[in-house]
């Protein structure tokens, strides 16, 4: 799915069926000096264009409800009408969210309810700390039954930019992205050369998200039918998030940012689109929305998506201690021949450390340790994520209670995260490695 936040995806699954609403509670229409304020909603018809159902707060006299009863019905376009064509719409949601549209036209008006059609896109201006707008272009399937498919063209209204420097990222024959903006604001444009499938813009935005080191959450509005604009919607938690990509702000400009970035894009889009488990994604966003929240948590999630990463993905270098199984099994039968108190709640514990074959039972130090001996992950990291998981998850403190060895551990542990997904999805590179004071660049495969 698009997002992990449940509301938003109720969105998102609204708009693909063309029921997407949005209830204004304030709404100023106007062209001028003419304004007309209200409330209305925004909707879908069963084309997928967005109408507006405008209420307008003006109270008409008597004589012209008599006019409009013997007009049809209609409002004359007098003092509390519509005169011109064309008007623009401003309006605020429960959430105290902006809406704006620059070009609507009146379709109806009956007292002083009135239908408009929006003619140009549904504007929702990004506020401080949203990330990103993408537009998809090209020839696209979308899951429902009656649009099967949708071609869109670039038009003015999706795609604008002030920035000179594009990053371009060509995935391959069929699929370019270009981004800009991308140290504050992001504009992001998908262009499709043949056919791509709707659900591909989810691994799209996924990359992104890793490449990126953060966390998107877009919904999508359909446009007179013209195509699909993805525009961002903030997270409800409003700190900002501290964990870090791949590269740090640092070099994200030039030949490293341009060549390396598009490089972990690709090897990460062309993995997560062929991955059965589908985890990936998943696990970059639970660590992302963790690491907006309190230290100690943040850390703990970190440490136990490495752990799932490892028991999932990882799980043919765990090597069983057969000496250590065999020698449990030996003190059972020992324990159980002898005249010991309560000798079964002994055995029983002893038998619960014996390994089943199941994922559960596998040691992550033990597949670490392996990872390190091939050269995967660097074998420093294995004395780091076993403490900053020890520690968070049982409760414990640092020294001192201070905040410094946390965040080291922290920082050691993105580069075990990073490592890891690298070895997974093939990526050969530089890449940011990450401590608590200073930044260096590393490369991958880890040179020995």
């Amino acid at each position: 799915m698009l997002t992990n936040d449940r509301n938003t995806q109720v969105l998102v699954n609204r708009i693909i069926a063309n029921k997407f609403e949005i209830n204004l509670i304030r709404i100023t229409i106007s062209k001028g000096d003419e304004k007309l304020c209200g409330r209305g909603i925004v909707y879908q018809d069963d084309e997928g264009q967005l109408q507006l159902k405008f209420f307008s707060d003006y109270e008409y006299s008597q004589n012209e409800r008599l006019r409009m009863m013997l007009g049809g019905g209609k409002a004359s376009y007098g003092e509390g009408g519509i005169k011109s064509e064309f008007y623009v719409m401003e309006g605020k949601d429960e959430n105290c969210r902006e809406y704006s549209c620059n070009q609507i036209d009146l379709r109806n008006l009956i007292d002083n309810v009135m239908d408009f059609r929006l003619l140009a896109a549904l504007n929702c201006p990004e506020k401080e700390g949203s990330s990103t707008r993408v537009i998809l272009v090209g020839k696209y399937r979308i899951p429902s039954t009656n649009m099967i498919n949708r071609l869109t063209k670039i038009d003015e209204s999706f795609w604008f930019t002030d920035n000179e420097d594009i990053w371009e990222i060509v995935v391959d024959e069929n699929l370019k992205i270009f981004v800009t903006n991308y140290d504050n604001y992001m504009d992001v444009l998908i262009h499709v050369i043949e056919e791509i499938d709707f659900a591909d813009v989810d691994n799209i935005l996924d990359s992104l998200n890793f490449v990126l080191g953060t966390e998107l959450e877009p919904v999508f509005i359909n446009v007179i039918n013209k195509g699909h604009k993805v525009q961002n919607r903030s997270n409800m938690l409003k700190a900002t998030s501290i964990f870090s990509a791949p590269f740090t702000s640092d070099h994200n400009y030039g030949n490293d940012f341009t060549v390396n970035h598009n490089k972990i894009f690709c090897a990460y889009f062309n993995y997560i689109c062929k991955d059965s488990m589908k985890l990936l994604p998943k696990i970059h966003r639970r660590i992302v929305s963790g690491s907006r929240n309190y230290l100690y948590a943040a850390a703990l999630i970190l440490s136990v998506q490495i752990e799932k990463i490892c028991k999932d993905y990882f799980s043919l270098y765990y090597i069983a201690d057969e000496d250590f199984t065999k020698a449990l099994k030996e003190c059972v039968d020992l324990i159980c021949n002898s005249n010991i108190n309560e000798k079964n709640k002994i055995t029983g514990l002893l038998k619960n450390k014996i390994p089943n074959g199941s994922r559960n039972d596998f040691s992550v130090r033990n597949i670490l340790k392996n990872l390190a001996h091939a050269n995967v992950i660097s074998k420093s990291l294995i004395e780091k994520w076993e403490s900053l998981r020890n520690i968070t998850a049982h409760g414990d403190t640092y020294e001192g209670d201070e905040v410094a060895p946390l965040l080291e551990n922290w920082f050691f542990c993105t580069n075990l995260y990073y490592q890891l997904i690298f070895n997974l999805i093939g990526y050969e590179g530089l890449y940011s490695w990450k401590e608590f004071d200073n930044n260096r660049l590393e490369s991958y495969p880890i040179i020995v």
